[in-house]
């Protein structure tokens, strides 16, 4: 009997001598290779999706305990150079924020909403990522960001966990919170 590339004899422990096709050889492979997956996460899962997410640094400081600064830029030491919290249109600004304890994390993201006369956050802005990869404690943007006239709520946040499809804002979970009055 000729064999075709997807047919193979296996001799399974309990069935000596019997004879798997392809499809039944597949099957078997793929179950024996889902259990090995299933052991492994059991066994690794918890510590790579902390290590692969930050989410034990960012329990630490979930509740906003960070202190955000907008800033002209920072100085060696980690000093806001202008602070102030009320910046000129179109002006290029920064963002300082600082954490009570170092987080491992692998991106910070920055998220823009324009806050309605009641203060609450009714219009999404923007978003800006920022890679870390570090475990720190401080974190500051270079790149001098700019926005037009209004009052901003800015959130940084773990990256990962951002509102993707839609933006509700009004955030509950972020490492420090900032608003900013541009005119």
């Amino acid at each position: 009997m000729r064999q075709s590339s997807f047919d193979a004899v296996y001799q399974p422990p309990d069935k000596k001598g019997a004879v798997m096709k392809g499809n039944e050889m597949r099957r078997t492979g793929l179950r024996a290779l889902g259990l090995a997956l299933l052991i492994f996460l059991l066994a690794y899962g918890p510590a790579l999706a902390e290590s692969a997410t930050g989410v034990q640094a960012s329990a630490a400081t979930a509740a906003g305990e960070g202190k955000m600064t907008f800033c002209k830029d920072t100085d060696d030491d980690w000093k806001p150079i202008e602070p102030s919290n009320t910046w000129a249109a179109h002006k290029p600004f920064n963002m300082l924020v600082e954490l009570p304890e170092p987080i491992a994390l692998d991106f910070m993201g920055f998220i823009f909403y324009k806050q309605g006369t009641d203060g609450k956050d009714v219009e999404f802005v923007t978003e800006y990522q920022m890679l870390v990869q570090n475990k720190a404690r401080k974190f500051a943007t270079t790149e001098g960001l700019q926005l037009p006239a209004g009052t901003y709520s800015v959130y940084a946040i773990d990256w990962t966990k951002r509102e993707v499809s839609e933006h509700r804002g009004n955030l509950t979970e972020y490492f420090a919170k900032g608003t900013l009055t541009v005119q």
